[in-house]
């Protein structure tokens, strides 16, 4: 039961070494974690080892919900890009971020609100109107003033690649 808990196992079964530690590599983990429990780890080495066994999956769907939420802007950045080679046709990539900063590279931006399509466009097309519309809310206008901040908005990102 130990061994279902280390960052290996987490990565890949049945283990193959080698595989993980390019994995490791690519999401820049160090190689010592291999070993580690993953209870033991940080929320962003946590969301980096799904990053990691999302790569391993060879999936022709990356599906995967605000992957780069808790990582410092350089390596999201760094991640993203990682992300976004891999959804290379036939691979197609669907991303819900917080980080409207991280829309470069995306074909396509969708607007979700309670389950309906407010926009779909091209990241550079989506104005502050947009923006306001998606994060409006029945809440007081000082808080609906800290959602609608570009700190504070979620989108959701699909990347079709043909």
């Amino acid at each position: 039961m130990l061994f279902r808990s280390q960052v290996l196992l987490n990565l890949l079964l049945p283990l193959e070494t080698d595989a993980c530690l390019d994995v490791l590599a690519r999401v820049e983990l160090d190689p010592e974690l291999l070993a580690v429990p993953v209870t033991a780890l940080s929320g962003g080495q946590r969301q980096r080892v799904a990053l990691g066994r999302l790569l391993r999956q060879g999936a022709r769907l990356l599906l995967a919900d605000e992957p780069l939420a808790q990582l410092d802007p350089p390596l999201a950045a760094r991640l993203l890009q990682l992300l976004l080679q891999l959804a290379t046709a036939p691979r197609g990539l669907l991303l819900s971020l917080h980080r409207p900063d991280l829309l470069e590279g995306f074909d396509r931006v969708l607007g979700l609100r309670q389950g309906q399509l407010l926009w779909d466009t091209v990241p550079a097309a989506v104005t502050a109107d947009q923006w306001a519309a998606l994060y409006a809310s029945g809440r007081s206008e000082e808080h609906t003033s800290e959602l609608q901040s570009p700190d504070h908005l979620v989108c959701r990102l699909l990347l079709e690649k043909k």
